[in-house]
């Protein structure tokens, strides 16, 4: 895969983050390298022989970045059918880009003119970034505050989260798990009022995580809350009779 690029730079907001491992670290810098505006298109294959990594563990890397709200994974498929044509791999908000090519904002070396514009590109891509937040009318929005509301009923003093981040694990909910926002919400406000879930559902991420979970539990308590019908006993009025 060509690129013209001079090296990568590792953000102080990755490096630092203690969310990501350094495997994680290194994949979303290349992720971000590869990104010409439009999003990395690059294969697990192309991820696997570049890092020394199997093609597996590569799918598991980059499905834990989706998890974590820092990438978008966006899957085309050939018309009129299930065959993946390409794979769409983008940057979130989460952080903005600061430089392309390895170069610092610092550096004492002149600028070429082609360097001057790549610094251009950069800022409209860091604006075209900050613009992609979700709008609090949003259905994403709206049901991450609803979990932090309902958090608070339970705990007034709990740290307020990136409400944006959790929108982005709602989205994900929605467009990648495909569950609706009926269940959601009711998972929300559920979860809030049982004893055991209230201190562990802390977040639409944990949320994501444990949706099945918590859907087979309410199925057994609700079935446990049947009541139980009377067992009847039918008695042969004429056995023992010749």
């Amino acid at each position: 895969m060509q690129r013209a690029f001079k090296g990568v730079w590792i953000p102080k907001e990755i490096w630092m983050d203690k969310n990501l491992n350094w495997v994680e670290k290194v994949l979303l810098v290349e992720i971000d390298s590869l990104d010409n505006g439009e999003g990395c298109w690059a294969s697990n294959a192309y991820f696997a022989e570049f890092f020394s990594l199997s093609k597996s563990r590569v799918s598991f890397l980059i499905s834990n970045l989706e998890k974590k709200g820092y990438i978008t994974v966006d899957i085309k498929y050939k018309e009129g059918s299930k065959q993946i044509e390409k794979r769409i791999i983008k940057i979130t908000s989460t952080y903005t880009r600061k430089q392309k090519g390895g170069i610092r904002e610092n550096t004492y070396t002149p600028i070429r003119e082609n360097a001057k514009e790549n610094n251009t590109d950069i800022n409209n891509i860091k604006d075209k970034c900050r613009k992609q937040v979700y709008d609090e009318s949003s259905v994403y929005f709206r049901l991450a505050n609803r979990l932090y509301e309902r958090i608070l009923e339970n705990n007034p003093n709990h740290k307020k989260p990136n409400l944006q981040k959790w929108a982005n694990d709602v989205r994900l909910m929605i467009e990648r798990d495909k569950r609706t926002e009926k269940q959601i919400t009711y998972l929300i406000d559920w979860c809030q009022n049982d004893n055991f879930w209230k201190a562990n559902i802390l977040s639409t991420g944990k949320l994501r995580e444990k949706f099945d979970q918590l859907v087979m539990q309410i199925k057994s308590k609700r079935e446990e809350e049947q009541p139980k019908r009377p067992k009847v006993y039918v008695y042969d009025i004429n056995a023992g009779e010749d």
